[in-house]
């Protein structure tokens, strides 16, 4: 007989968090949690086994940052959905997560009475946020606005600038972004050149600058 539950790949370094998580998952008759793991390193194995529909991840692994994998994750599978589970209502963890484009970022003391919920959300293309993290959303959304009415010439940057000015934030090098995009050095520097120019960044060391205060607002 087919499997016609939807099937998930789950991650915490907490081994009776994750058997709880595991059992309140399986206890439905819509999901089933395939393989578990307290590794990410061992996760991003089984998701590339398995290739679930959802991974849930826990941010603060042993061996491997949560987060790390789930950039990974997102870059070669961009079709699975991506639940973020943590124990820190932390509001970098939380801009982090949301630039590389998870689908649900969960608190771990509220996972018991929210995960179904969560679940069933993400798997109908909506995004799922622990109400108890909300008021980071919101202050994102502020600060972006006030950015581009700062920097109104934010929007005539192209989509590769953007991308430059992320990995820019990231403080990557010149070499390093080339690297990651496919392209020349020289191509990268023509592009920063541009970005300078466009939002009238003069000075050394300015775009990096602006880039890592200003991270959170661009994206």
């Amino acid at each position: 007989m087919t499997n016609s539950k939807i099937n998930i790949v789950a991650a915490d370094d907490h081994p009776l968090i994750l058997k709880g998580l595991i059992d309140i998952i399986n206890n439905t008759s819509k999901y089933s949690v395939i393989a578990g793991s307290t590794s990410s390193e061992c996760a991003l194995k089984l998701i590339e086994e398995h290739k679930p529909e959802i991974a849930i991840l826990d941010i603060n692994m042993a061996d491997m940052n949560g987060l790390k994998a789930a950039k990974i994750v997102r870059e070669n599978n961009a079709d699975i959905k991506i639940v973020m589970l943590t124990m820190y209502n932390d509001e970098n963890y939380f801009n982090e997560a949301i630039d590389i484009g998870v689908d649900a970022y969960l608190l771990k003391d509220c996972f018991a009475d929210e995960i179904i919920r969560c679940l069933d959300e993400v798997m109908e293309g909506e995004f799922y946020l622990s109400p108890g993290v909300s008021k980071h959303l919101i202050r994102r959304r502020n600060n972006k606005s006030n950015l581009y009415e700062k920097y109104p010439t934010l929007n005539n940057l192209t989509s590769m600038e953007k991308k430059i000015l992320g990995k820019v934030s990231e403080s990557k090098t010149s070499k390093e972004i080339a690297e990651e995009l496919f392209i020349s050095i020289r191509t990268v520097q023509n592009h920063r050149t541009n970005i300078c120019n466009k939002l009238n960044l003069k000075g050394h060391n300015r775009l990096l600058q602006f880039a890592i205060l200003n991270k959170n607002g661009f994206n």
